[in-house]
This record gives C-alpha cells, structure tokens and sequence, in this order.
C-alpha cells in the first residue's frame, strides 16, 4: 500500500484518488495471471500467492458497512472471444464479484455496465462513468468501486461559516467558503507537517494535514513520516493535546487519470507486454495484455460530513488485432486470392483461387 501512496498521486494541482480501490483491483487482477505476470503483481500488492484471495476477502468485508460504506467489484467478459468460464465463475465467487457476459461494443452492454458502476459510485462519478465504453478487441474488463457518505461526529455550525481567502502559491489567491470549529483534541506533529482527525460516525477518521511554513504538499509526498502516516501508522509522530481552532475550506474535487504509467513504476510490467503477459487462467488467446488502466474519483465536504467515491477500471485486450476506426475501404477480389475455412481458430479449410471459372 505505501508503494501506491507514493507513485500514483503526482500531481501539484487538486487530487484525488483511492489507494485501496487500486490494491482491491490488482488483487483481482493478479487472480486472473500466471507465472511471473503473477510474481510481479504480488510483490507490488507485497502478499504471497496464498495470502492473495484471503488479503482479497479481508478488504472486502472491512469495507462494506451497508449504505455509507461499499466497496465492490465486477469482471466484464466479451462473448466474441475465448475465456476460461469456469476459471472466472470461480473468482468471481471467491471475491464475491459480479460476473457479467456480453458482446463489447454493443450499447447494451455499455449501459449495463454504466448501471453497475453509478449504483456503486453513488451516481458521484456519473460524467466519467458515462463516457466509458467498451470496444471489440476486449477480452476482459474487471472494476473495483468504492463509495462512502457520513456525518461528522460532532458537526460545523453553519453560522460559523464565512469567507476567507485561500493563498493558492506566493502570487495566487482565492476567496472561499471556510467552515470553523473550536476542539480540544490531538494535533499529530511531524518534521514538515501538522495533522487533525475529524470522526466520521460509522466509518472512521479524516485526517487534515498541513504542511509546514516553507513546503507544499508535493514538496513533502515522498517524506516518510508522512507515508507512514497515510499508510496507516501514527507512532512515528509526535502527539500534543490542543485546544484547536480549526477552519477548513469546503470543497468538491475530481480527478482522474491513466494508471499504467504509475504501475510500470511500481514493477508491473509483463502484464502490458503481450509478447509476456500470462493470462492463461482465463484464456488460452495469445497476444493479451493490460491495455488500460484508469481511476476517477470525487471527493466533497461541507458542514455535516463528506462523500466519496472511485472506481478503478483494468482492460485486458487482444493486442495482436489491434482495434481500428470505422474507416471506408474496398475489398475488391479481382485477382487471385487465398481462403481458410476455419472453425474454433482451427483450419477447416485452405486454398486459392485463380481462376473463378475453372
């Protein structure tokens, strides 16, 4: 999980994303190849070959609270090409996923899926979702969602709120909303920041963290105080008790992005190669690899708590026919020609045709 915090935020602008949305996928992922396609994902998910269906299940059950708290997932299958069933039945009832068949690139069944992930994502996502569509050269698609939506414990007073100026950088500055609060709590203190934790009734904490005078946030992304912070730990941090006055901007932020660079980074890298990706657990097709991978998410808060939702999206194509625009081209036989006549991928029949009338 540390690896993830530090490689797929790069950003200096408004960020988000979900670290354990992206572990959850490549844990399916991971189910789905063999050899070192395999090996590579399960030393960036850092767990052995056994530990991965019970880490797998382990996420999932500790992150579904009913309505304020799901975290789900789904594998989508094209109908046109080969696949191993009782292989993907079999993960899919492993990691209590939704298993969906159909033919890629039909409406149908991009609006099946863009069902499945708004219900998932809380409708939050709906834009990005909407725009996804899949195409025929896909095998397979798998999806992790997350979703949550809670109430602060002890809630801002709207009356408080008022309006402040936000310094964006040294020349930059905006006017927005802030909401104010007076606390007596712990203010956990690192070397180059400073950080609070609100409750959240029924799913946990959200942290604010401010870096220190002199630093912004990507100057200290890769500080190791604070990945082991994010990652989960606190006893590396000082704790003070303090009576806090605390005011916070709302905001409403989306992003979303490419996956696939952050992933070779991190040490995947036969999954993208389809000379070396091994996806022999599903399908016996030659010429797979991961050809896709995205995350979206939002995040917003205000005065009575925060919502949230990603969605990771992992597309394994069949990269040796590579997909082609609607283009307009003749296929004009007037010359001598070749035919195969096959079944299963199996020649039934080959020859060729020189003369149409003899």
């Amino acid at each position: 999980m540390r690896n993830l915090i530090t490689n797929i935020n790069e950003s200096d602008e408004n960020y988000v994303f979900s670290p354990i949305a992206v572990y959850y996928a490549l844990c399916l992922l991971a189910q789905t190849t063999a050899g070192e396609t395999k090996r590579e994902i399960l030393d960036v998910l850092n767990v052995s070959e056994d530990e991965l269906l019970s880490r797998a299940n382990i996420i999932h059950d500790a992150f579904n609270e009913g309505e304020i708290l799901s975290l789900n997932s789904s594998l989508w299958l094209n109908n046109a090409h080969r696949f191993n069933e009782d292989a993907i039945e079999q993960i899919g009832i492993d990691n209590n996923s939704a298993i969906e068949i159909g033919y890629m690139g039909v409406k149908e069944f991009d609006d099946k899926l863009h069902d499945w992930l708004n219900k998932n994502t809380g409708g939050l996502l709906k834009d990005n979702v909407d725009s996804i569509s899949f195409t025929g050269d896909t095998l397979m698609e798998l999806f992790s969602a997350i979703y949550l939506k809670g109430s602060w414990t002890d809630h801002f007073n709207k009356n408080e709120t008022n309006i402040k100026t936000f310094h964006i950088d040294d020349n930059n500055e905006v006017e927005c909303e802030f909401m104010n609060r007076t606390l007596s709590d712990v203010v956990l203190i690192g070397e180059k920041f400073k950080a609070v934790k609100l409750h959240i009734v029924g799913i946990g904490t959200m942290s604010f963290i401010l870096p220190n005078e002199g630093y912004a946030p990507n100057d200290i992304r890769d500080d190791e105080e604070l990945v082991s912070f994010i990652a989960g730990r606190e006893d590396c941090l000082t704790r003070g008790m303090f009576n806090i006055n605390l005011s916070l901007p709302k905001f409403d932020v989306k992003a979303d992005g490419d996956l696939l660079t952050q992933l070779k980074k991190l040490g995947i890298r036969k999954a993208m190669d389809m000379y070396e990706a091994d996806f022999s657990i599903i399908s016996d097709e030659k010429d797979l690899c991961l050809a896709k991978a995205n995350q979206a998410s939002r995040i917003k808060i205000d005065e009575n708590g925060i919502e949230a939702a990603s969605y990771v999206e992992m597309a394994v194509l069949m990269k040796g026919i590579p997909f082609m625009a609607e283009t307009e081209i003749d296929m004009i036989f007037d010359r001598p020609f070749m035919f195969v006549v096959e079944r299963e991928c199996m020649p039934l029949f080959v020859g060729t045709i020189t003369n149409p009338n003899e």
